[in-house]
């Protein structure tokens, strides 16, 4: 049996699908079904079974799930042992975020890259939570309070939403006098697993009186729509005041966190620690931005309702 064909079964086990293990291996859908193949042969047990609900694993999937994860385990101690003793700052450095704050985080990346040539920043943005202890990444900015006592959190700066509209639509519609009171606008709205942020729950307790036009389950997905004058949403503004097809249409509306997030054996790591300043340092420049400050809302009134 091959050792390596385990994170096939290990990232299987987790997504559920072959595209997901795929995604998140970042290979063919085609490749896992090979492998999973190849271990269930010479271990002469099916690990799956093939459910509408995706793939489910068997009692002896179950066990090599387990093998798996045991092997995962001592290989990321074996990784954060050598990572926290290289006192060189070189090498890869993964760091997660949002794809809202992804184009925040670039334009600075050329400044760390002149300081620190041997270091190289691999962003994984996804609006999924990765697993930092388990090794999924070595950085995390988030947009939710981490209280896991086993990684090393700090808390940057609040993380402000507002109501935004293209000008095409604030046009027709006019900006709402009171941004609480919606009814009778259009709103994008949004779908899982963005539910549950600020900017979603302050929405969904006022679409009392709207009309639901689409729902969108990543915030620049949800940012294209507004643009494209489908109605109002609610951004973050750290999105919505760098794209100029928006128009701010309310002053902050709500708030969040925002939070740097790492495992400390890896934030011992010389590189790691590199970033993590660099990240702060990043975060700390464009904080007028993430609070929402850079842009004054408008109001443009029309004669078919404001």
């Amino acid at each position: 049996m091959d050792w390596n064909d385990l994170r096939f079964v290990l990232a299987l086990g987790r997504e559920g699908s072959l595209v997901g293990a795929a995604r998140a291996l970042r290979v063919e859908h085609s490749t896992v079904s090979r492998r999973i193949t190849a271990i269930e042969r010479d271990l002469g047990a099916k690990l799956f079974a093939r459910t509408p609900d995706g793939h489910r694993l068997s009692e002896a999937g179950k066990r090599a799930f387990a093998a798996g994860e045991s092997v995962e385990r001592e290989v990321q101690a074996l990784e954060a042992a050598v990572a926290g003793g290289d006192a060189k700052p070189q090498g890869t450095v993964r760091v997660t975020t949002s794809e809202g704050f992804t184009p925040v985080l670039i334009p600075h990346l050329p400044r760390l890259y002149a300081e620190q040539p041997r270091i190289l920043v691999e962003l994984l943005s996804a609006n999924r939570t990765f697993d930092l202890a388990r090794g999924d990444a070595d950085i995390a900015i988030r947009m939710v309070e981490t209280t896991s006592p086993d990684l090393v959190a700090r808390r940057v700066c609040e993380v402000a939403w507002a109501l935004y509209g293209s000008a095409d639509y604030l046009a027709r519609s006019g900006t709402p006098r009171d941004p609480d009171a919606l009814a009778g606008h259009r709103v994008v709205g949004f779908d899982d697993p963005l539910s549950g942020t600020p900017g979603a729950a302050w929405l969904a307790q006022r679409l009392a009186g709207t009309e639901l036009v689409v729902r969108g389950n990543s915030i620049p997905s949800v940012a294209a729509a507004v643009a494209t004058g489908l109605g109002l949403s609610c951004l973050p503004c750290l999105t919505g005041d760098r794209d100029a097809r928006l128009v701010r249409a309310s002053a902050v509306v709500a708030s969040g966190q925002l939070w740097l997030v790492a495992h400390p054996e890896r934030q011992a790591s010389a590189r790691v620690r590199i970033v993590w300043d660099f990240l702060l340092d990043v975060l700390t420049r464009e904080q007028g931005l993430v609070r929402g400050r850079e842009r004054a809302f408008e109001r443009i009134e029309s004669g078919a309702r404001s």
